[in-house]
């Protein structure tokens, strides 16, 4: 007996402290309806004539070109400029070994200079020293000379030579930016698009004439799928509750429910309706089908707009179709009873007085 002693005066105390009911909730359901997380309409960048299409509608997009424009005149456009590139890689190495040949040059013009202008400084002390005459010191003096006039011209050689080198490497620049722009433009008569996405529709087929930016596909991205649905603020805040708790579960016909998450909450509402936007996504493969259409369903819990108080059953006695509470304090009175829920009964608040807690009957 004294083991149970705690566990009577614990229940005692909660058999006299009662039940306060708790504000009542209605469940709405809010129909929704898949759609592609995104689309994108595939078109060339360039002019053309449509020559390949492979993918038809309803299958996944493969990786590699799925669109091919007639590449003739763009493969004579590279193969001009591949001509062009080569001529200027052919200039620029001429242009290169004159350069080192002039600079050569330059290199044996000012050595002679300078042995020249030694043997000249050797000779007039010589001179001085009456060793050789004048007419010896002129003629070493004339040779100097030359060697000098031979380094100036030298020199000038050079200069052009570098000048025709720098030339020849701008040429090749060039050359290899119209080479670039060529194959670039010859890359865009063929266009990739997204690998897996699903192909809506064709709007052309080969043979047609298309205008840079023409649309030959319509795609769709359904790896995910997006559901979207106006609420009211009371419906967010459920959406939100439900979003923290795991997940929001989302159920589609035969059965078939998956998670969603939040994707976005608009932060504008219709000023009729006091809604706002909100978007769900889940994973393509959690629905039935990785599709936009499919009718899909959210289910939201709201305060009962008729402020009713919900109690478990087991609180309500029906006496001759007259549903009856009791006290905590004793007391028993008839109650109003708004709806019947599993397991529980919605009470209109008026039937409570304010901070009521129910107990059992006897």
């Amino acid at each position: 007996m004294m083991r149970l002693l705690p566990f009577v005066f614990v229940a005692g105390l909660a058999a006299a402290d009662g039940i306060a009911p708790e504000p009542a909730r209605i469940e709405r359901r809010i129909a929704l309806w898949t759609a592609p997380v995104g689309t994108l309409d595939l078109a060339p960048e360039v002019a053309g004539r449509l020559v390949a299409l492979t993918p038809q509608p309803g299958e996944a997009l493969p990786a590699g070109p799925v669109i091919q424009l007639d590449p003739e005149l763009a493969d004579l456009e590279v193969v001009q400029a591949e001509a062009a590139l080569a001529q200027a890689r052919a200039e620029l190495a001429g242009a290169a070994a004159g350069r080192t040949a002039r600079q050569a040059d330059l290199r044996r013009s000012a050595d002679g200079r300078a042995q020249a202008e030694r043997e000249r400084e050797r000779f007039t002390r010589l001179r001085d020293e009456q060793r050789v005459s004048e007419t010896e010191l002129d003629r070493v003096g004339v040779a100097a000379t030359q060697a000098g006039q031979a380094e100036q011209a030298a020199a000038a050689d050079a200069v052009a030579a570098e000048a025709t080198h720098q030339a020849a490497e701008a040429r090749l620049r060039t050359a290899e930016a119209q080479c670039a722009t060529a194959r670039a433009m010859r890359a865009r008569h063929e266009v990739a698009g997204p690998a897996g996405w699903i192909v809506l529709a064709r709007l052309h087929e080969p043979g047609a004439m298309l205008a840079a930016g023409t649309a030959v596909l319509r795609l769709a991205d359904v790896s995910r799928l997006v559901l979207s649905a106006r609420l009211d603020e009371r419906e967010i805040a459920d959406l939100r509750r439900q979003a923290a708790s795991g997940g929001i579960a989302v159920h589609f016909p035969g059965g078939t429910a998956a998670s969603a998450a939040v994707r976005r909450i608009d932060v504008n509402y219709d000023p009729a309706s006091r809604k706002r936007l909100v978007e769900l996504v889940l994973p393509g493969d959690a629905a039935p089908e990785a599709s936009g259409g499919l009718q899909a369903e959210i289910v939201l819990a709201v305060p009962d707009p008729a402020g009713g108080l919900t109690v478990p059953a087991e609180l309500v006695q029906w006496r001759i179709e007259q549903p009856w509470i009791r006290l905590a304090d004793g007391g028993e009175r008839p109650a109003q009873v708004l709806r019947r829920e599993a397991g529980r009964i919605v009470l209109a608040p008026r039937s409570l007085p304010a901070d009521a807690r129910l107990v059992p009957f006897p």
